[in-house]
């Protein structure tokens, strides 16, 4: 179900071309080369071999175009699933021409970073799994191209993206660490292969690459001790009071007074949380809970439904938990603010994520049907 939930997110907020529901190279964000009518034309009606090689292997053409092609190519497949598929035909040609010229194979390094780069993007077709150890070791030989280098980033989050069961914290702050916050802070250094409008593309599927949902494996360095999670806590608190927003979401005018009083409602129900006759770790869990989905929740991503999927209830059902709620003056005040700027948009209200979170409260056992391990 928390699949199926983040596909309709992505839908939402992203072009359509990334969500294939598959293929890697039909999503890559390179589609900025508007006067380049071979990228057109491929995208519609297919390229001829000549020409495709051609194009590859021209000095003409910075990367970033000819990572388009394959990527017009793909797309052209996609939208035409009742003709043959001549791409891997595409693969071997351009693989037998590389050999020819460099007399060598095509995986050799004397053969240059480039057209083994492009040879891997090119059995990369058809795939959800990217093969992101490679675009790693490219990164390392030129790490100057910014084209490579925004290949490595989306593929190592494209993967996760459609293979969730492979984030874990350990690769992710390793990817982290080593490729991709390198890449955001020196992005205006790298060369030009490349047009900078891919940035933007980059930083949304990082951020969906990243998120880690309630998967304890992907928060935290040892999901046996969560004390850990009491960092990303604070981390959630402080977007709120900061008004951070949700990229793409909608900014309304009154955020910055939203998160300020959601900041001051958390602040309280920090402390009904920790008087509550709860384990410690039930309590870290708890607060982290609750910081999330109001973060979430006041930048307009509703994720109610699926928790009361997980949790076998209605919202109707919850509402009747009983509760002493000893922080309504505050949590009034959220509410006003929020409503009076988010009257329009229907679903689900700040009334039933408190209800969501006083259920938690009487019943933290059942948070092991949102935390996973």
């Amino acid at each position: 179900m928390k699949k199926y939930f983040l596909v309709i997110i992505l839908v939402v907020i992203f072009p359509i071309q990334l969500f294939a529901d598959g293929p890697f190279l039909y999503s890559l964000p390179f589609n900025y080369y508007s006067d380049d009518t071979t990228l057109s034309k491929t995208q519609e009606k297919g390229i001829e071999y000549a020409s495709f090689e051609k194009y590859l292997l021209s000095n003409d053409n910075e990367l970033g175009k000819k990572i388009a092609l394959i990527s017009a190519l793909e797309v052209y497949f996609m939208m035409n699933d009742t003709k043959k598929s001549y791409f891997v035909e595409y693969q071997e040609k351009f693989k037998n021409a590389v050999e020819k010229k460099y007399k060598t194979t095509i995986t050799n390094n004397q053969v240059p970073t480039e057209y083994r780069f492009i040879y891997t993007l090119l059995i990369d077709y058809d795939t959800s799994s990217p093969k992101i150890e490679l675009y790693k070791k490219f990164v390392d030989e030129k790490p100057d191209s910014k084209a490579i280098q925004t290949v490595n980033v989306y593929a190592f989050n494209f993967n996760l993206i459609w293979n969730t069961e492979k984030k874990n914290y350990k690769d992710l702050a390793a990817f982290k660490e080593s490729y991709q916050d390198n890449y955001f802070i020196n992005f205006d250094n790298l060369n030009n292969d490349t047009p900078n409008d891919v940035l933007t593309e980059i930083e949304k599927i990082a951020s969906l690459g990243n998120e880690c949902d309630y998967n304890l494996v992907c928060l935290i360095p040892n999901p046996g001790d969560v004390s850990s999670l009491n960092e990303l806590t604070d981390f959630k608190r402080n977007k709120i009071a900061n008004a951070e927003p949700i990229p793409m979401m909608i900014v309304t005018k009154n955020a910055a007074t939203i998160g300020l009083e959601a900041f001051q409602w958390l602040g309280n129900e920090a402390q009904v949380i920790q008087d509550l006759k709860v384990s410690d770790k039930e309590k870290i869990l708890l607060n982290y809970f609750a910081a999330n989905e109001t973060y979430n929740f006041i930048n307009h991503v509703d994720n109610l439904s699926v928790y009361y999927d997980s949790l076998n209830k209605t919202k109707e059902e919850l509402a009747k938990a009983k509760f002493k709620k000893n922080s309504d003056k505050t949590f009034s005040k959220l509410k006003n603010t929020f409503e009076s700027d988010n009257n329009n948009f229907g679903g689900n209200t700040l009334d039933d994520l408190t209800n969501l979170l006083y259920y938690l409260y009487q019943n933290p056992k059942e948070l092991s049907k949102i935390y996973t391990k």
